[in-house]
């Protein structure tokens, strides 16, 4: 039974008019010309709607009133979640405690090292051999090998630097290396074997590494390369070199530009004392002649500093008769070949007038075996034609 006493109150229609209420019930009559802005409160325990705002007319009043329901909403929506994830969690973890589960292990198995495996051992040997095959190389073998050339060079030991590598690789196996599935580790021992196997072979068949490679060498400096097999245009550096005009330079020197020959090959110019400073054993020419050309140094021409004029122009014919070594050597891996039998100076001074554009004034005042003829001048074309005899 209410208590409110009787007196106008709010209507409960929400019609913002005053409506009479009787102490027990409402009546019909509303009051006339009454403001509902007083909002009174309702009697107790009759139900009332909340007292809203009418609308306005005009104005964006009504964009902000929905968005700040939109706020209130989300914001509810928000709370109502993480409410909602608490009492889940909650929930959960009480089922969790009620449940027996039993503890749970797996069950242990044999474990086995790569280093214990049968093939392990013979795995390193293999790859300590072969480094040590490669590496004590002398430079003839190399150069069987490899194009006789500073890149050619480059590339063994990019193959030495790859080769190294790998085998400091297996170092940090043993040790580190289990499973419990033997047969793993023995695809893994094959799997090296089969990459040593590989490396090789590119090698010795003059292909591409297809690795990038960067050492910090003991004197601080990066040795770079890409891996890949050097090869010599011989037929481009000789176009070059026949078409070359020298000059000397601003001292008279004609160094630099035998230099620009040299570049052509990948080559150097050294300086020799007199003595025999190569890897050759050349008798006394060393000492005699003007230049000479080592194949087991093949990067290099050496300058004797004894005999050569500087700023002679005849030291460009010289350059010219040793680069002709180096051709005959790059196409017949000697620089001596059958076909030019007695003769190898002469029908290389006959290789360096056909092909290197030297002066034909070459053989003038050297030796016998420097001289040219028709005969130096056929086994010269043959050499340059691929035919070694």
């Amino acid at each position: 039974m209410s208590t409110t006493p009787p007196g106008w109150y709010p209507a409960p229609d929400s019609s913002g008019r005053q409506q009479w209420w009787d102490g027990t019930q409402w009546t019909n009559p509303f009051a006339p010309g009454q403001a509902a802005a007083q909002h009174p409160v309702a009697p107790a325990g009759v139900y009332q709607q909340p007292y809203q705002q009418p609308p306005q007319k005009s104005g964006k009043g009504w964009l902000w009133a929905i968005l700040g329901v939109v706020a209130v909403v989300v914001i509810g929506g928000i709370i109502g979640v993480i409410a909602l994830i608490g009492v889940v969690a909650s929930s959960m973890s009480s089922l969790v405690d009620d449940l027996d589960v039993p503890a749970t292990t797996i069950e242990t198995a044999d474990e086995y090292a790569i280093e214990d495996r049968p093939g392990w051992d013979a795995l390193v040997a293999r790859y300590d051999e072969t480094k040590e095959k490669y590496r004590t190389l002398s430079d003839a073998e190399i150069y069987a090998i490899v194009p006789a050339t500073t890149d050619g060079f480059d590339y063994y030991k990019d193959f030495l630097y790859i080769l190294t590598d790998k085998a400091g690789a297996l170092i940090f196996m043993p040790g580190f290396t289990s499973s419990t599935d033997p047969q793993e580790l023995d695809d893994t021992i094959t799997y090296w074997d089969n990459e040593l196997t590989e490396l090789e072979r590119q090698f010795l068949a003059g292909e591409d590494f297809g690795v990038t490679i960067a050492i910090t060498q003991s004197d601080g400096t990066v040795y770079e390369s890409d891996g890949t097999f050097p090869t010599v245009d011989l037929d481009a550096a000789l176009s070059f070199i026949t078409s070359y005009n020298a000059q000397p330079d601003a001292s008279g020197s004609y160094v630099p530009a035998a230099q620009t020959l040299l570049d052509q090959f990948g080559m150097y110019v050294t300086w020799a004392d007199g003595t025999n400073d190569s890897s050759c054993s050349s008798g006394d020419s060393a000492t005699a002649a003007l230049a000479y050309y080592c194949f087991l140094d093949p990067s290099l021409i050496f300058f004797n500093s004894q005999l050569i004029d500087v700023n002679d122009p005849d030291l460009m014919n010289t350059v010219r008769h040793e680069l002709s070594h180096h051709a005959i050597y790059l196409t017949c891996g000697v620089t001596s070949p059958p076909v030019a039998g007695a003769l190898p100076e002469g029908v290389t001074s006959s290789y360096a007038v056909l092909f290197m554009g030297a002066d034909d004034t070459l053989d003038d005042g050297r030796s016998a075996d420097y001289q040219m003829s028709a005969a130096t001048d056929a086994a010269a074309t043959a050499i340059h034609a691929g035919d070694c005899g």
